[in-house]
């Protein structure tokens, strides 16, 4: 190959060409393939003879044998134009039935709670010869992880977007409700002076005490007592079992609570912003087949969540 060689001067179509004479050994039968002429293959040939400063075929006995060049060079062009014709028939003709593809997903401790067993059991119904990885995320480093190309989406409550190459579709508006134990009277009859007279427990991921109640209790110039913070609403629940504590988490935890949790719910005695679930991913996945079928996925798991919660939400605290 020339010294003076740059990637710029070869293009895709000349590896191709390449690629088919060293299968067939024949500019006719390399022409018929690649419905071309053989004028056009041997065009391309001496392009390729020039650009690699090697003959690569040389003809004998009515064959073109390749060279040695030839063979190193076959070794690797072979399967990169492999693995680009794997690359694109995945993002371009997406079959789920037949996709080998990992799909990669972001999750709080949140939606994964509640979407995730139901996403998985749609997904290897769907493509059982693909991969779902489930990797957990923050708030706050959501948007930058969407950086890293082999992560193809967020599933978020409320998150944080300053870029303006993220997309963000809104799945699902979550309303607030107050939590306690049981046996906590106050949750019964839940007034604004009592929950201010109450221990609060916080569903924090990074500690911070300070969440949505504090922000509303402050533009009416109040506010609360943190007693305890946790960072998984997944142990909210037994945190509260026992204890004098509420705690204010988004209506899609009703799903998780049973009898077994002795947890009552009620609506918060002053007006809280409802939790936004939403999807974020970098817009350049946005045409891509399997990611549309994925987002698809997503989109249908948490519609169907959304039915149950509200039949439930209405069932235990009444319509609001």
């Amino acid at each position: 190959m020339r010294s003076d060689f740059s990637l710029t001067q070869i293009d895709l179509n000349l590896l191709k060409v390449f690629d088919l004479l060293m299968q067939e050994r024949s500019v006719t039968r390399a022409a018929d393939r690649a419905g071309r002429t053989q004028s056009a293959i041997s065009h391309s040939l001496n392009r390729l003879r020039e650009i690699f400063g090697d003959e690569l075929f040389v003809k004998h006995a009515g064959s073109m044998n390749p060279t040695a060049q030839a063979r190193e060079l076959a070794a690797v062009i072979t399967q990169a134009l492999s693995d680009i014709q794997g690359v694109v028939s995945q993002h371009v003709n997406f079959k789920p039935s037949e996709s080998q593809r990992q799909f990669r997903i972001g999750v709080t401790d949140y939606t994964s709670a509640l979407y995730i067993p139901a996403l998985l059991e749609e997904f290897n119904a769907k493509a059982p010869h693909a991969r779902l990885r489930i990797v957990p995320v923050y708030l706050y480093e959501a948007s930058e992880l969407l950086s890293d190309p082999d992560l193809d989406c967020v599933l978020i409550g409320n998150p944080i977007i300053r870029e303006a190459h993220i997309v963000e579709t809104i799945l699902a508006r979550h309303q607030m409700l107050c939590a306690a134990w049981a046996a906590n009277p106050v949750i019964k009859d839940l007034t604004l002076e009592k929950y201010l007279a109450m221990p609060h427990l916080q569903i924090s991921p990074d500690g911070d005490e300070s969440g949505v109640s504090d922000g509303a209790l402050k533009a009416m110039g109040l506010t609360r007592r943190v007693a305890a913070t946790v960072p998984y609403y997944m142990v909210a629940p037994k945190v509260l079992k026992g204890t004098q504590m509420i705690a204010a988490f988004a209506d899609g935890m009703l799903s998780l609570l049973d009898e077994s949790s002795e947890i009552l719910v009620t609506r918060p005695p002053f007006a809280l912003p409802d939790v936004r679930v939403s999807l974020i991913y970098v817009r350049t996945k946005q045409a891509d087949a399997g990611h549309i079928w994925l987002r698809s996925c997503i989109r249908s798991i948490v519609a169907a969540c959304e039915v149950k919660k509200k039949a439930s939400l209405h069932q235990i605290i009444g319509p609001g």
